[in-house]
C-alpha cells in the first residue's frame, strides 16, 4: 500500500502563483501540508515517523543522501538514528541511475496489481511532471529534465520502494485495522487490534475519535473485519465495545 504527503513552506505560493490553486486544492485533500514557518516541516515528519516507530512498525527511513542532515538530526533527536545491531535505520538511497531497479519494481506492481494506492490528485500530477531520459541502457527520472515542475513525492515512492525491496522482516506483533459494522453492513466505528499470534483473539482499542461517537449498544452482534487478513476475518467484538 502507497500513501504519501508532502510538506512545503507558505513561501511557495508566491513563487509559484500559477500553481498556488492546486497546492491549496492538495491540501484540501490532506495530501500537503503548507507550513507557515521553518523547521516545522521537519518537525511534523520526524513526528509522524516517530509514532510509526513507536507502534513497531518502521522498518527504515530512506532518504536521498543529498542535504539530508536536518531531517537526520530530527530523527536523531526522537531516538531514530543507526546504532550498533542496527545500522540500517536511516539509509540513503543513491539516486540517478541506480534508481532504474525500484522504478522498474514500482512499475512492475503497479501493473500486476501488488502495489495498491488511493489515487491521490497530488501523485497523480507530479507523475505526470516526470520526465523519464534513456541512457545507454538504464533509465533515469530527474528533477533537471522535469524543469520546475514538482516530483518530490514521486522521488520519495521511489526511495520508499528501494527499501522495502530488501524485503524486511515483518514484526512479530501484529497491529491490525478493524471496522465495525452493523448487521446492515454500515460502518460504526474503527479502531485497532493487536495479536500476539495469528489465532489469538483481538484486544479492540478504538482510537479517541471513535470513543467520542456515539454508538448504539443494542443486542445484535457486531462483526469487525480484519485488514491484515488476505480475505475478511470477522469476530465477534460485541465484548470488546466502549
Amino acid at each position: 500500500m502507497l500513501w504519501t504527503r508532502a510538506w512545503a513552506h507558505v513561501g511557495v505560493l508566491e513563487r509559484r502563483k500559477g500553481e498556488a490553486s492546486r497546492f491549496r486544492d492538495f491540501e484540501r485533500d490532506g495530501d500537503l501540508r503548507i507550513v507557515d514557518s521553518l523547521p516545522g516541516d521537519l518537525d511534523e515528519v520526524s513526528d509522524m515517523i516517530a509514532e510509526i516507530d513507536e507502534s513497531g512498525l518502521l522498518h527504515a527511513v530512506g532518504l536521498d543522501p543529498a542535504g539530508v542532515g536536518a531531517i537526520v538530526d530530527a530523527l536523531a533527536a526522537r531516538g531514530i538514528a543507526n546504532e550498533p545491531g542496527r545500522p540500517d535505520r536511516v539509509v540513503g538511497i543513491s539516486q540517478g541511475y541506480r534508481l532504474m531497479g525500484a522504478i522498474k519494481t514500482c512499475e512492475r506492481k503497479l501493473a500486476d496489481g501488488t502495489l495498491s494506492h488511493p489515487g491521490q490528485r497530488m501523485m497523480s500530477w507530479c507523475v505526470g511532471n516526470a520526465k523519464i531520459e534513456l541512457r545507454g541502457n538504464a533509465i533515469y527520472v530527474t528533477k533537471a529534465a522535469s524543469g520546475t515542475a514538482k516530483i518530490d513525492p514521486l522521488m520519495a515512492t521511489f526511495c520508499a520502494v528501494e527499501v522495502m525491496s530488501r524485503n524486511p522482516e515483518s514484526p512479530t506483533l501484529m497491529e491490525d485495522i478493524w471496522l465495525l459494522f452493523d448487521l446492515k453492513g454500515r460502518l460504526l466505528c474503527f479502531g485497532r487490534g493487536y495479536f500476539a499470534n495469528p489465532s489469538g483473539r483481538p484486544q479492540f482499542n478504538p482510537p479517541l475519535a471513535c470513543r467520542s461517537m456515539p454508538i448504539s449498544r443494542r443486542r445484535q452482534p457486531r462483526l469487525g473485519y480484519c485488514a491484515r487478513a488476505s480475505r475478511p476475518a470477522a469476530t465477534r467484538l460485541d465484548d470488546h465495545l466502549a
